[in-house]
């Protein structure tokens, strides 16, 4: 039983992770055909998101102005499973970077384990096909302590369907670019990510 719940509890992190947009293909891929095993990380993701002491997802964003760190939010960029991403304004160095919050409706042990490992190892890579982080750390906001990652802002992201599709990208150029990405996640695992 225990081995199942570690499993039951790692996938409903790992989904919480996920966009929303893509959470169900996540979980039906990852249940691997386990009809039981899928029902219950749903009913955690339902629990989850209607929890009463919980915030929806979504909200509680951070008011422009709001100082982080060393940081100054500017404005909301995009909201994922765990975390918030903000444009935010760095004054010593000059530089926009993207500020990527702990939302406060993961504040728990675990979750809070989980965004330090992931700065720990994003901070890791040095590659020019990957973003770099600047600085990783905590502040206190209207008395509740919020983890944050500072990084490179990439101006005007898309997702790299959109970007072959606006350039209108040929097979040579789209294959260039997949060599591209393949290098970057080379990168990633030869150090351990």
């Amino acid at each position: 039983m225990t081995d199942r719940w570690n499993e039951l509890e790692r996938l409903f992190h790992d989904a919480l992770d996920q966009p929303d947009e893509a959470r169900a293909d996540f979980v039906r891929d990852a249940c691997a055909g386990d009809e039981d095993l899928e029902r219950d990380v749903w009913r955690l993701l339902d629990a989850h998101r209607t929890g009463p002491d919980l915030e929806p997802a979504g909200s509680g964003l951070l008011e422009p102005g709001t100082v982080i760190g060393r940081f100054r939010i500017e404005r909301h960029l995009a909201s994922g499973g765990m975390g918030v991403v903000y444009e935010a304004r760095q004054d010593n160095p000059s530089r926009q970077v993207a500020l990527k919050v702990l939302r406060a409706d993961f504040s728990h042990r675990e979750a809070l384990r989980r965004f330090e490992e992931e700065s720990r190892l994003l901070g890791r890579l040095q590659h020019p096909g990957i973003a770099q982080i600047h600085e990783a750390g905590h502040a206190t906001i209207e008395g509740r302590r919020v983890a944050y990652i500072a990084m490179e802002l990439i101006r005007d992201a898309r997702s790299i369907t959109d970007h072959v599709e606006s350039r209108g990208l040929d097979t040579r150029q789209r294959l260039a670019l997949f060599a591209r990405v393949c290098d970057a996640v080379r990168h990633g695992h030869a150090c351990a990510v």
